[in-house]
């Protein structure tokens, strides 16, 4: 009985995962949570955070302040995709994991490598 209820705390503290650290530099990130770029930069700070790079869509934190932003086109975490996020310096982000209603997903692969997350 001990082994089965310590098997479901585990499974359970797993699935409810809301936390991610962050450490300076590179971070690889794929969460299942749609986190607009204004609510990372609230989480993480306008200035620690540098740089997001997506397969498509990139936020770099140089052009604004080069008065360049019109460069950056990143707006959220899209479904599917993984980034890597640079900081300044160490930090957490929250976030409320997406419910999953459907029972699979797919994504079409290009040729290369491909950025995506679980």
């Amino acid at each position: 009985m001990k082994k089965i209820l310590l098997l479901l705390t585990l499974l359970v503290s797993f699935i409810s995962a809301d936390e991610l650290k962050l450490k300076s530099g590179w971070n690889l990130v794929g969460i299942n949570a749609p986190l607009t770029l204004t609510e990372l930069q609230n989480q993480i700070g306008v200035t620690n955070l540098l740089v997001i790079q997506g397969p498509k869509k990139t936020y770099q934190k140089s052009y604004v302040d080069e008065g360049k932003s019109f460069l950056n086109d990143f707006e959220a975490f899209e479904r599917g995709e993984g980034y890597w996020v640079k900081i300044s310096n160490d930090s957490t982000l929250n976030y409320t994991p997406s419910s999953n209603t459907e029972s699979s997903y797919s994504i079409t692969l290009q040729q290369g490598w491909n950025l995506i997350q679980s």
